[in-house]
């Protein structure tokens, strides 16, 4: 027997146009909030934060980074979860 996802998922936000336009920023961001409630994949969930911080700011190009101390002491830096534009 396989699972269903009952759990619509999210569009993405960056290639709707004009719907940050006819909404208020707060507005928006609530829409996009409850429309990622249900996701289950981080690499997408990361992606549809990314695309809808791109429609909000109205940027060409948006990354997500995870700064990381590594397990052995090392120095930290950054890993690119995702990246558009």
């Amino acid at each position: 027997m396989s699972a269903v996802n009952l759990v619509p998922s999210a569009p993405n936000f960056s290639s709707v146009p004009g719907l940050h336009d006819e909404l208020s920023d707060i507005d928006f961001v609530h829409a996009i909030s409850v429309a990622l409630i249900g996701e289950q994949d981080t690499t997408a969930l990361y992606g549809k934060i990314v695309d809808a911080a791109i429609a909000i700011t109205g940027s060409q190009f948006g990354t997500m980074q995870l700064k990381r101390q590594p397990a052995d002491g090392g120095a930290p830096g950054l890993h690119l979860l995702v990246s558009r534009g």
